[in-house]
């Protein structure tokens, strides 16, 4: 544990029950949150990194054959 953090608990200590139990609450809160979000950033590299191999791997389309190809899903979706 660092320093920085051991001073932080040795003032909480000095408050009230409700009080330290509302600030680790907060902490809590604070570390779900983070972790969701280290979840989140690895989901997207992850899809990132997949994404530049299928594009290593696919010739290239130029613009407009690109946008005909969606053009064309949406019209076969609608009939």
């Amino acid at each position: 544990m660092t320093e920085l953090l051991q001073q932080v608990i040795a003032q909480i200590e000095q408050l009230p029950v409700d009080r330290q139990d509302a600030i680790a609450a907060r902490f809590l809160a604070e570390l779900a949150e983070e972790q969701a979000e280290n979840v989140w950033v690895e989901d997207v590299r992850t899809k990132i990194d997949a994404a530049i191999s299928a594009s290593e791997q696919t010739p290239p389309l130029d613009g407009e054959t690109f946008v005909n190809q969606i053009l064309e899903r949406f019209q076969r979706g609608r009939v």
